[in-house]
């Protein structure tokens, strides 16, 4: 007897951090980003951050719910912003939930780079960084 098989989030997300001063919603490696940004800006402001792995099957209720009272929402992704990415995809839950939320998509700018550099180094460039992540979202917040 091994015990209990774990198993695995039927909701198609899962919460890694608990706040309540805002949320990020991040998919893939940008989760990493997401958590330290959290971590950074945990002196002054506690974010939830919810890792949205399947992005097509996920609990939209238990989503609203796990997101419900936050003051404002980002979404954090590696795509283009505003290209039909996670970021459409929260805007349009939150729009069909008639939620009334500042919501921000954080995603790589529109266009390409032909940078050379490792993987955070480009992040940085294209504005999906973890600096340029946490300097936007206090700018974000000032304007709250």
């Amino acid at each position: 007897e091994d015990g209990p098989v774990p198993q695995a989030p039927f909701e198609g997300f899962e919460v890694l951090r608990d706040g309540n001063d805002g949320v990020m919603i991040s998919t893939g490696y940008m989760t990493h980003t997401a958590l330290q940004a959290a971590e950074e800006l945990a002196l002054s402001n506690n974010f939830k951050v919810i890792d949205l792995f399947n992005l097509t099957g996920f609990d939209q209720s238990a989503l609203l719910k796990a997101i419900d009272g936050q003051p404002v929402v980002f979404s954090l992704e590696e795509g283009f912003s505003d290209r039909g990415g996670v970021d459409a995809i929260i805007g349009s839950l939150l729009k069909n939930a008639n939620i009334s939320v500042t919501f921000k998509g954080i995603g790589v700018k529109p266009g390409y780079s032909f940078e050379l550099g490792n993987r955070q180094e480009l992040h940085e460039q294209v504005g999906i960084g973890r600096n340029t992540v946490i300097a936007y979202i206090k700018e974000t917040l000032k304007s709250l």
